[in-house]
């Protein structure tokens, strides 16, 4: 089977057409397919636990303990608990103090 494929450089189509059938008309990949928009900024506002343990250079189960011993609390969203980042920073200034 021969295809004959015709492009034409200011049109935004590229028309593709076999011998003895009528016009197909394909649009043009590159016109109809745009770059997509900018995905918008979303500021993270709480880490799971294993982001905070990656966050804090630390463990899982040192997050853990540092949630019993309360010197981070946790917020629950469902049955995922959540760090909120300031609980993190508190921390950290809490250390740099001591």
């Amino acid at each position: 089977m021969r295809y004959l494929i015709t492009m034409t450089v200011d049109v935004e189509e590229v028309t593709v057409r076999k011998p003895g059938r009528p016009r197909k008309t394909v649009p043009d990949p590159e016109a109809t397919n745009p770059l997509p928009p900018p995905a918008p900024s979303v500021q993270q506002v709480a880490y799971g636990i294993r982001e905070a343990a990656e966050v804090l250079g630390i463990s899982r189960s040192s997050v853990y303990k540092l949630i019993n011993e309360k010197q981070l609390s946790v917020v629950k969203l469902g049955k995922r608990a959540l760090i909120p980042i300031r609980e993190i920073q508190a921390l950290i200034d809490g250390l740099q103090g001591k």
